[in-house]
């Protein structure tokens, strides 16, 4: 499972140089905003301009942020204070970046491929991908609860046509591990039917979800050096913008709004098995319940 990509407007920097960037003391809570007078300045105005009107509500406020960058001795990836905001029309990011502050990404609902919410250690990081851009913020884990209503508020925006579930048959029951997949759901009324695999091996786990609105994959494995720690990654995909699913190379691959979206797992044959379990249940519509496989 690889940890998400680094954007073009962040920088990698010498650690000395953090503390100039980030002064101490200084919060690095991502917020939702309270109003529109809470964002840096310019920020609402020019996202109101990009994706359409953005409801304080919809404003998510990201301070700046560093930390060591793997692989790279006393070097820090450093991203700039920026604001996401789901608008009318779509999703947005401003970056308060040198010279000009400015809108950076924005993308209609209708392109969004998959929303990413991935844990590591006390740095969150949630990641949008579109059909043409990507949409990139890192948060420190006491922001998680504002950073997790905000993905909720873009996962209702981008999933708003409801399709049927299969239903599972009677006596079957899901994996004894991973979240309650009812936890996942928009709508408490909506149906859901779900898979389970893990990989005794390597101590990983993967759940594919399927509700009336979404594709839901949560993954974790455990975290090197870190007792009882965990890398999470969860995966949001509308159900109206996915379009097929296959495996390569130990990869779920799915295309979402004309986008492929790589879900790398453990093994070949628990890819296979998500794979043929996923177009069992949405391809032919002839769902066999929950199953689960252990490697």
């Amino acid at each position: 499972m690889r940890g998400p990509w680094a954007a073009d407007w962040e920088q990698i920097v010498g650690c000395d140089l953090v503390p100039h960037l980030i002064p101490v003391g200084q919060s690095q809570w991502a917020r939702r905003s309270t109003g529109a007078t809470s964002v840096p300045d310019g920020a609402h105005f020019a996202l109101s301009d990009g994706v359409g009107y953005v409801a304080p509500g919809g404003l998510l406020v990201v301070p700046p942020a560093a930390w060591r960058w793997h692989g790279w001795p006393r070097r820090s990836l450093y991203s700039p204070l920026s604001v996401a905001g789901i608008g009318e029309q779509g999703v947005g990011l401003w970056v308060r970046t040198l010279p000009t502050p400015d809108v950076r990404v924005q993308m209609p609902f209708s392109e969004i491929a998959a929303v990413e919410h991935h844990s590591d250690g006390p740095w969150w990081v949630i990641g949008v991908t579109g059909t043409s851009d990507r949409l990139l913020v890192r948060y420190r884990e006491d922001g998680r609860t504002g950073a997790e209503q905000w993905i909720r508020c873009l996962r209702l925006r981008a999933a708003l046509m409801p399709a049927p579930v299969p239903p599972a048959p009677f006596g079957v029951r899901g994996p004894r591990w991973g979240r309650d997949p009812k936890s996942f759901l928009l709508d408490p009324r909506d149906d859901v039917i779900w898979a389970g695999w893990r990989s005794r091996a390597h101590g990983a786990e993967c759940q594919l979800v399927v509700t009336a609105r979404e594709l839901i994959i949560a993954r974790s494995r455990p975290g090197r050096g870190r007792l009882g720690r965990r890398i999470a990654r969860t995966l949001y995909v509308p159900r109206q913008a996915l379009q097929d699913a296959g495996a390569r190379a130990g990869c779920l691959r799915l295309r979402s709004a004309g986008t492929d979206v790589d879900v790398g797992l453990w093994s070949d044959r628990a890819a296979d098995a998500a794979s043929s379990w996923l177009n069992q249940v949405l391809g032919d519509r002839d769902c066999s319940g929950a199953s689960s496989w252990q490697g």
